[in-house]
């Protein structure tokens, strides 16, 4: 984030909360949808990998087997 950004928002007036909602927020939306997708993607990968493996160390390997 280049410091010249926040240094003309405060020679317009702007304060801090206006800098970062009108400057800062939109010049990062693209990695937050980024981030975003990535952690919705993941925790739908990853959650049933858990719920699998915990549900196999409680069960037999019959009862797996006819599930």
């Amino acid at each position: 984030f280049n410091a010249s950004y926040e240094e003309a928002a405060k020679d317009l007036g702007a304060n801090d909360a206006k800098t970062f909602w009108e400057i800062v927020l939109p010049l990062l939306a693209p990695s937050l949808v980024g981030v975003g997708l990535l952690t919705f993607t993941l925790i739908g990968i990853v959650k049933p990998v858990f719920v699998l493996n915990d549900f196999a160390r409680k069960t037999s390997i019959q009862l797996g087997l006819n599930l």
